[in-house]
Parts: C-alpha cells; sequence; structure tokens
C-alpha cells in the first residue's frame, strides 16, 4: 500500500476506536512517517551537503591536474613530434597518454579508498550525532562508485593534455624545438594562464569549501522546534 492508502486505513481504524471508546480515544488520530525518515531524520540534508563538498574538491582536482597535464604537454611537444614523424600513430600515442592519466588516477582512487577505510574506523568515535554510525561500511555500490568517479577523473585530466600533444604539426614542432633556446612568447602566455586559472580554481575551492562548511554547521545547530529533552 502507498503512505496515503495506509494513512487513509489507519485514520479509518481510529474513528472506529473512538467512535467503541470515547473516553479515551476521542480525538486521536494516526501520523504515518516513513521507517527511512524516521530513522535518519534531517541527517539526509547534511550527508547531502558533505557530498556537494567531496564533489566540489574532486572538480578542482581533476581540473588542477588537467591543468598540470596539460603544462606537461608542452614541455613533450617535441617528443610527440618526433614520434609522429617516426610513424606512430595517432590512436596509440592516444591510448598511451590516457594509460598514463588512468595510472595517476588509480594510484588516487587508492590512495582515496585507503584513508575511507581509515575514517571509516573513526566515525564511530565521532560526536556526530549520525543514526547508526557504526553500520556505515564501503559495500560494493561505494566500491563501484570509486571506480566510475576514478575513470571519469582520468578522462577528465587526461582527454586535454592528448587533444593538445596530438594537433601539433611534427615538422614545425621539430623545427620551433630545435631553434629555440627558451620557450616562445605563445608557451609563456599559456603557461601563465594556466597558472592564472589554477589560482582562481583554488579561491574558488576555498570560497566553496568555506559556504559548506557553514551551510553544515548551521544545519547541525538548527533549532528542531522543540526541546528534545
Amino acid at each position: 500500500a502507498s503512505l496515503a492508502q495506509a494513512q487513509e486505513q489507519l485514520n479509518s481504524v481510529a474513528v472506529e476506536l473512538a467512535r467503541e471508546y470515547p473516553a479515551t480515544n476521542r480525538g486521536w488520530g494516526v501520523q504515518l512517517t516513513p521507517l527511512a525518515a524516521e530513522t535518519i531524520g534531517d541527517t539526509a540534508t547534511i550527508l547531502w551537503v558533505l557530498l556537494s563538498a567531496v564533489g566540489v574538491v574532486l572538480l578542482v582536482a581533476c581540473a588542477n591536474v588537467a591543468l598540470l597535464s596539460l603544462m606537461r604537454g608542452l614541455d613533450r611537444s617535441e617528443e610527440t613530434a618526433v614520434r609522429l614523424a617516426l610513424g606512430a600513430s595517432s590512436r596509440r600515442l592516444l591510448r598511451e597518454f590516457l594509460m598514463e592519466s588512468a595510472l595517476l588516477s588509480a594510484l588516487g582512487g587508492a590512495l582515496g579508498g585507503a584513508l575511507a577505510v581509515a575514517g571509516l574506523g573513526l566515525l564511530p568515535h565521532l560526536n556526530l550525532d549520525l543514526p547508526r554510525a557504526d553500520e556505515v561500511a564501503l559495500d560494493y555500490r561505494a566500491m563501484l562508485f570509486i571506480v566510475a568517479v576514478t575513470t571519469l577523473s582520468a578522462l577528465l585530466s587526461g582527454l586535454p593534455q592528448a587533444w593538445r600533444r596530438l594537433r601539433v604539426a611534427p615538422l614545425t614542432a621539430i623545427t620551433t624545438g630545435s631553434l629555440r633556446t627558451t620557450s616562445g612568447g605563445n608557451q609563456h602566455r599559456l603557461r601563465d594562464t594556466i597558472v592564472v586559472a589554477q589560482v582562481a580554481m583554488a579561491v574558488v575551492l576555498l570560497a566553496a569549501s568555506g559556504l559548506l562548511v557553514r551551510s553544515f554547521l548551521q544545519l547541525r545547530n538548527a533549532d528542531p522546534g522543540f526541546d528534545p529533552r
């Protein structure tokens, strides 16, 4: 039965009881609450806020890694040009670049999983008012989520570098690299842009994290409207 149907049936029972026992049951009714809402309460909102904070950190981290990979690709543009000139296919180079990003992302995912396991051991000892905190565990769904996020991170951080390095013209890159002793003006401007973008994203991360932490504290300190004692 749906919640509305169950509510209607129990209200009918309450009316019958009030008719049979007016001295004790008159004016009484039934209000149904889903078990999940009764168990979790307002904690779900707090958890969604924390998940949003984690998502913001992950997106900024992916963007920073992508920019660092792009800068690293600038230093290896001549290498890519030589390999293309020697007959290496773009598909093979793309697969290699993505494998490098996948390895870094896998190491980051493994480290994150290890920290999550260690954090779960500390969770019951923290005063978080989290229902059934001792039963929280990393099940297969959480592991699948970690794998999916790690794969997405590898793509987000690896594709910009691969795209930039494969767009290089072999002859131009080799000639430019052999004639110069320092980076040209275009690369200097690109490096400066990358540095400015990283600083800007770090500021956004700090501001967003501060707002999310403040929201979390306000949710925890919100007046429930009654004295729980």
